[in-house]
C-alpha cells in the first residue's frame, strides 16, 4: 500500500463480526481508524519487518493491515468464531494482493499466555465494561511481551493508563483520538448509537 487512504479502502472490504458477543465486548474497528493506527506505527518503523503480536485481534483488521505493511504478525483472540472470520479475511487479502502475507491466527486466552515475546504489540482491547479491568489485563500482557506497544483505551482512563505505564518503566504518549460510534448490536443498547471517545497511545521502554 502506498498511502493510508489506500489501506483504509482495502481494510473496509474485510468481514466484520456477524454476531457481536457481549462477554467479549466485540466492536469492529472502523477501517479509517485502523488504517490511521497502523500507518502511525508503520511510519515509526514499528511494523515493517518487525515481529508483531495483535492481542484480541477479533476478525483481524489490525493484524491483516499490519501484515500488508510488512509485519510478521500473529493475531490472538479467545473467540474461535472471530478467528475463523480472521482467517477468511487473510485468505481474501492474499487473493486480492496476489501474495502470501506473513500473518497467522491463534485461539488463545491472553491471560494464559506465557513466555511470548515480540518487538511490537498492537491492540484494541476490550474497554473493561463487561469483565472489570480487562483493558488493564490486556495492557499488562502487552507490556510483558514487547518493548513497544500501540494500544487503544477510553479517553476517560487516560490518567490511569499513563500512570500505570510509568510505574512499570514505560513512557506513554497519546498520539491520536477517535470517536467510536458504536452501533446497537447488543441487547443492552437502548440508543441508536453510543459514542465513545477513544485514545491511541504509543507506549515504549
Amino acid at each position: 500500500m502506498t498511502s493510508k487512504k489506500e489501506l483504509a479502502i482495502f481494510l473496509s472490504e474485510l468481514k466484520v463480526f456477524e454476531v457481536s458477543k457481549v462477554k467479549y465486548e466485540q466492536y469492529s474497528t472502523p477501517s479509517e481508524y485502523a488504517a490511521d493506527f497502523l500507518w502511525k506505527a508503520y511510519m515509526n518503523n514499528d511494523l515493517y519487518d518487525r515481529r508483531v503480536i495483535d492481542l484480541g485481534c477479533g476478525t483481524g483488521i489490525l493484524t491483516i493491515g499490519a501484515g500488508i505493511l510488512g509485519a510478521k504478525i500473529d493475531g490472538i483472540d479467545i473467540d474461535s468464531d472471530a478467528i475463523k472470520t480472521a482467517k477468511e479475511n487473510r485468505n481474501f487479502a492474499n487473493r486480492l494482493l496476489n501474495t502470501k502475507l506473513n500473518v497467522r491466527f491463534f485461539v488463545r486466552d491472553i491471560r494464559k499466555l506465557k513466555g511470548l515475546k515480540a518487538e511490537t504489540v498492537i491492540q484494541n482491547p476490550p474497554f473493561g465494561t463487561k469483565i472489570k479491568h480487562m483493558d488493564i489485563i490486556f495492557l499488562e500482557k502487552a507490556l510483558e511481551i514487547a518493548p513497544v506497544v500501540y494500544s487503544m483505551h477510553k479517553m476517560e482512563t487516560r490518567e490511569f493508563i499513563e500512570e500505570y505505564c510509568r510505574k512499570r518503566g514505560f513512557k506513554s504518549r497519546l498520539i491520536n483520538k477517535y470517536l467510536f460510534s458504536l452501533q446497537p448490536t447488543m441487547k443492552m443498547h437502548e440508543k441508536r448509537k453510543h459514542n465513545v471517545e477513544v485514545g491511541l497511545w504509543k507506549i515504549e521502554k
